[in-house]
């Protein structure tokens, strides 16, 4: 699978059907083969394993991967979304 923002639509695919466990799985591939170079697709899913960790119960995952998500904005000089 490329990693692109198009694996954000296999999660929230996953999300959909109520298979959250996958659509983590799905999220932590994109994290793990995403270039450093690309913070707003590294940010996107850093936000979007956060929302899911804590869905599951995983609060301490959770937070890591919020402080992950902020980290990332603060180098990025706080708008990772006008990053390319």
């Amino acid at each position: 699978m490329p990693v692109s923002p198009l694996c954000d639509r296999y999660r929230w695919l996953y999300h959909r059907r109520g298979d959250d466990e996958q659509a983590a799985e799905t999220l932590e591939l994109t994290l793990s083969e995403a270039p450093a170079g690309e913070t707003a697709l590294r940010t996107m899913v850093y936000d979007h394993l956060t929302a899911l960790y804590a869905a599951l119960g995983r609060s301490d995952e959770a937070a890591d991967q919020a402080r992950e998500g902020q980290r990332l904005r603060a180098l990025a000089g706080g708008d990772a979304s006008a990053q390319k």
